[in-house]
């Protein structure tokens, strides 16, 4: 591939070149980060990222695709509202992908085929509205109705981004306070191959001024002040039409941090994943450093290790919520926290979905203290190569929530939350009891496995509703619980010997014990009510549809096969 539009050597960058689209690549991306405090006293983060890929049709000529992706980061209130956004063209590449594909799960590629074939952008992606144009000539990038990018002649950047019900957006000026400077290694980052064909070219300006406004709930706030950091890449290859997947996927971290010594780092770690082993090997792994004046230092040492994991409960990614950066330039040892966990922005064109999101930064640099703020970004390997593996994560997580209403070791603590705080509180309550009686042949029926999906495709409703699921994290564990304790009782209606490949319930700990455990279970759901934020009347509406819902149509079964309230019949299905 021809790169001569790329910086050559070590020039000088020229941000009136080399803002610039770039015909050689075939991806390339703008992206911005934001730190903001508003007038009255708010404090908001956000990221804004313009993609353009380049696709070969049928008759070998070039057409582009957009996408454009942004949050905004309510610190305060802990909300990330993101948007992300396709065209036309993104929608036919991607079908084109899909139609050719051999690696992704066929059940997978049948159900986002049949919405893309309706013409269609599957959700929680949205389609661009209004014209995308991409100067030639100028930094001029117009997303539709959503947003633009672009540099007026005193040099400074001008971004606007609004969301489709226009009640979120951004309409900022970036004043660069230093220079643009090289990522990776001289501006390179590499690819897999030899002669970096495939490789991409990476500057950035780590410190921008800002002024203007933002949009939170239809508010316009006027800004304080803040800081902004701006990326540009591009490189690769256009991509070939009717290619599928491959048998390998990029990954990738970077974080971007700024302190308040001046000193500004950035590390960026990329990755080939086999899709089907997992097994993962860097491709590069550049950092640098940006000192007050502007002078750019190689990192050759740094690292950035994440711990404090958390899964999303909309794609099941897990992400690290906390990391390390360490290098030996200055002694430096900085810890990265994110200001809350749910900052995931979801969009197919990444897979499922990538972590961006607001860090609060502390450490040491050159023997004293800073502190700062920054972004990290996570892309995971994702690829859904078979469903049924991949609702293995679901059953992870699904797991980790029943532990919280049944826990491994019952204590004075807990005991409470399972007899209920009025009984807990009159004491004398056995709490080995309360494991032997009440947790035990529960847990041995959910640890023994099972699909866990009933819980994912109630949290898929509510998020098909609008609602925000993570508030309702803790139902995953409680509808497994629900449906547990009724498979305990239908084994014994049944009289099976097996559930799940174990003993039935019955069988392990008496009928008596059973029955009383499987029942138990049912109120698993009124512990996640109790701790949910709704009023007395909307309480009231959930148990009336509860209630309603689990009783079914009156039945009068005979003494043989007398059932619980609400435990349908399941035949010999052994779920």
């Amino acid at each position: 591939m021809n790169h001569s539009d790329w910086p050559a050597g070590t020039r000088t960058l020229d941000l009136s070149v080399d803002d610039l689209p770039h015909a050689s690549s075939g991806t390339e991306w703008w992206y911005l980060n934001l730190h903001l405090r508003t007038t009255d006293g708010g404090q908001f983060s956000a990221f804004v990222a313009f993609f353009r890929t380049a696709t070969l049709d049928e008759a070998d000529r070039l057409v582009d695709s957009h996408t454009a992706s942004w949050a905004i980061v309510d610190v305060a209130r802990k909300r990330y509202l993101h948007e992300s956004l396709a065209d036309a063209a993104t929608i036919d590449a991607a079908r084109d992908v899909l139609s050719s594909d051999t690696v992704t799960d066929w059940r997978v590629r049948q159900a986002l085929l049949a919405v893309m074939e309706s013409g269609e952008v599957p959700l929680p992606d949205r389609r661009l509205l209004g014209e995308v144009s991409v100067a030639a000539d100028r930094l001029d990038l117009r997303y539709g109705n959503s947003g633009r990018f672009h540099k007026d002649e005193d040099g400074n950047y001008q971004l606007t981004v609004i969301d489709v019900a226009g009640r979120h957006g951004l309409t900022v000026t970036l004043t660069p306070s230093k220079g643009p400077v090289r990522h990776g290694t001289d501006g390179i980052v590499r690819g897999t191959h030899e002669d970096d064909r495939d490789g991409m070219f990476y500057y950035c300006i780590p410190r921008c001024r800002l002024q203007g406004t933002i949009l939170v709930d239809g508010d316009r706030k006027p800004l304080a002040g803040g800081s902004a950091w701006y990326d540009h890449e591009f490189g690769g290859e256009p991509r070939q039409r009717h290619r599928g997947l491959g048998t390998s996927e990029a990954a990738w971290d970077w974080a971007g941090v700024v302190l308040d010594n001046g000193w500004d780092v950035s590390l960026y770690s990329v990755f080939d994943v086999d899709v089907h082993t997992g097994v993962r090997t860097t491709r590069d792994a550049p950092a640098i450093a940006v000192g007050p004046n502007g002078e750019r230092v190689q990192l050759e040492d740094a690292r950035l290790e994440g711990s404090d994991e958390w899964t999303s409960v909309r794609t099941f990614n897990s992400y690290p919520t906390r990391w390390r950066l360490r290098t030996a330039f200055r002694d430096t040892d900085l810890v990265l926290t994110a200001v809350f966990p749910d900052q995931e922005c979801r969009t197919l064109s990444a897979g499922r979905g990538f972590w961006e999101g607001r860090v609060d930064v502390i450490g040491v640099m050159g023997g004293h203290e800073v502190r700062g703020v920054g972004f990290v970004e996570v892309l995971p390997a994702q690829v859904v190569t078979d469903i049924e593996r991949y609702l293995g994560r679901v059953g992870h997580e699904t797991q980790g929530q029943v532990r919280r209403f049944y826990p491994d070791q019952v204590t004075g603590s807990t005991v409470g939350s399972l007899v209920g705080a009025a009984l807990a509180a009159l004491g004398g309550i056995s709490t080995r009891k309360v494991q032997d009686f009440v947790v035990e042949p529960v847990r041995h029926i959910v640890d023994a496995g099972g699909k866990s999906w009933r819980g994912f495709l109630l949290l898929a409703a509510i998020e098909l509703a609008g609602g925000d699921v993570e508030r309702y994290r803790p139902l995953l564990g409680a509808i497994e619980l629900i449906h547990s304790g009724s498979l305990i009782i239908d084994d014994i209606q049944d009289g099976s010997p097996l559930r799940r490949g174990v003993p039935t319930a019955h069988h392990r700990y008496g009928i008596a014990h059973a029955i009383n455990a499987g029942t138990a279970a049912y109120f698993a759901f009124d512990r996640v009510l109790r701790d949910l934020a709704v009023s007395d009347v909307q309480r009231v509406k959930i148990y009336e549809t509860y209630f309603r819902r689990h009783a079914g149509r009156p039945h009068r079964p005979g003494p043989r096969h007398r059932r619980t309230l609400g435990s349908p019949r399941r035949g010999r299905h052994r779920r």
